[in-house]
């Protein structure tokens, strides 16, 4: 099979499993919101904003390392698996368990604190998780993960439902979670020791060479993650969990919609990998086509739901979500549609984004990622802490979409001096024409948020494809022989 049609296959199975992942994954949050209400769920948020940082920390770039080994082969594939699983399983149970004690000097109310460590546990597992991924990456079989975080909602919706009922303790809400969790773990262990037999593994000496590896580039998503996340985490602080709770809703779905394009390029990185490693020169055409792809994706994503901002937040969390606010910008009372419709302009950098930075990850020049990540983070905290007083949960939003802003222009300057490639912003200004249109008719129209989508989709595509912003070779993918 060519590495096209394995890309292809790939993403269309993600597709449709990440549909399923997604619909299940709105579906809790729906149902949480509604249940908890907007000061509850900002409590619920918290718990993952704070444990979320410390998340990366346990990964600190062991994923993308453990993709770029084994597609590149590198050196025993067993014994590589085998070590890195190890080192970031005693990484995440070191720092999670650090993150109990750091908590407790934070201004959350207790049962947060609680909450937060309980969560831990299921953090842990779903550390382990997501190393077990990079084992499906470089197998081109990513859709045992789309299995495993299927079977980990389903579980979890299904515990919510026999045991907690009407319930809004948090720590039976992360039980639930705890549930989910396990059952995708094994069956992840069960199926990615079929592809690679690894265990549990002992030789320091490569622990030693993997770390020394892993540091740069680790330190690296530490501070990427950090600037995007972080600013929750300052609410959280400075404001408190009604704030947050406004905030989240509009943060889900962009996580949600984030997916997309960390899909896609999962099946690229090995092939970028590839090429890079064997100077084909294919590479720089796939990078255009990459960028094209996401291109498509992103304006549809972006134009589709800032046009139905406010039919998405009353579907996703309700009445009340609609009308609370904390923050008036003159006589303009900012609710969650405000930070929705704000905050979904950050998937414009974050979907192209990808194009650049697994880019030089292929490379092997992760170590050039870390002075750009850390002028990020200081930009968003310093951003952060000056406007969130006055405007809150709007200077976060706004702050993110700034900041990613900033992150795409530093990704291709430092792709570029590192990879030949050029790029043609072409088919990006096709596609954004094609997206305007859609936007300005879907509003102008004002039906129910199916209707809505389905028509918006059915424009976008066909003006996209009129004005040359989608390949005919993007429709027939399938059907391809080469890259």
């Amino acid at each position: 099979m060519t590495y096209a049609k394995k890309v292809a296959n790939n993403t269309i199975i993600q597709l449709i499993g990440r549909g399923i992942s997604t619909f299940l994954s709105f579906y809790i949050v729906a149902m949480l919101a509604r249940r908890l209400g907007v000061e509850g769920f900002g409590s619920y948020s918290i718990v993952f904003a704070y444990l979320g940082l410390f998340a990366v920390l346990a990964d600190f770039g062991f994923f993308y390392l453990l993709v770029r080994k084994l597609s590149a082969n590198e050196g025993d594939d067993v014994e590589i698996a085998s070590n890195i699983i190890a080192m970031r399983t005693v990484a995440a149970v070191i720092i999670f368990g650090l993150s109990i004690g750091i908590v407790q000097f934070f201004p959350y109310p207790h049962a947060v604190k609680q909450a937060i460590a309980f969560a831990t546990l299921f953090f842990t597992l779903i550390s382990l998780q997501n190393t077990l991924f990079g084992v499906f990456q470089a197998r081109y079989q990513m859709y045992w993960a789309v299995v495993g975080d299927v079977s980990s909602r389903v579980v979890t919706i299904i515990v919510l439902y026999l045991f907690f009922g009407s319930s809004s303790n948090l720590l039976l809400i992360m039980g639930a979670y705890l549930a989910g969790s396990t059952v995708a773990t094994l069956i992840l262990i069960l199926r990615a020791r079929r592809l690679v037999p690894f265990t549990f593994g002992t030789n320091f000496t490569l622990w030693r060479s993997i770390l020394k590896e892993s540091i740069p580039f680790g330190l690296a998503i530490v501070f990427s993650y950090m600037y995007f996340k972080v600013d929750a985490l300052i609410l959280s602080i400075m404001k408190g969990p009604f704030d947050v709770g406004v905030y989240s809703p509009a943060v889900k779905i962009l996580e949600v919609v984030l997916v997309i394009p960390s899909m896609f390029i999962a099946t690229i990185l090995p092939i970028y990998s590839k090429y890079h490693t064997d100077r084909d020169p294919r590479l720089p055409d796939t990078v255009q086509k990459t960028f094209d792809l996401l291109s498509l994706a992103m304006v549809a994503v972006v134009g589709g739901i800032f046009a139905t901002a406010p039919q998405i937040i009353q579907l996703i969390a309700g009445n009340e979500f609609m009308t609370a606010s904390s923050v008036v910008v003159g006589s303009f009372s900012a609710t969650a549609i405000t930070a929705l419709s704000i905050i979904i302009f950050t998937a414009v950098f974050s979907y192209l984004n990808p194009t650049f930075s697994y880019l030089l990850i292929a490379a092997g020049k992760q170590s050039k990622l870390l002075l750009p990540n850390i002028i990020l983070l200081v930009v968003n905290v310093g951003a952060n802490i000056l406007l969130i007083p006055r405007y809150s949960y709007v200077a976060t939003a706004l702050t993110t979409v700034i900041t990613d802003c900033i992150a795409l222009g530093l990704m291709y300057y430092l792709a570029k001096r590192e990879v030949a490639f050029t790029l043609s912003l072409g088919r990006l200004v096709r596609c954004a024409i094609a997206g305007v249109i859609m936007v300005v008719i879907v509003r102008m129209l004002a039906l129910p948020l199916l209707a809505s989508i389905g028509i918006g989709g059915v424009i976008y595509l066909g003006c996209a494809y009129l004005f040359g912003g989608m390949r005919a070779e993007m429709v027939t993918l399938l059907r391809r022989k080469s890259v």
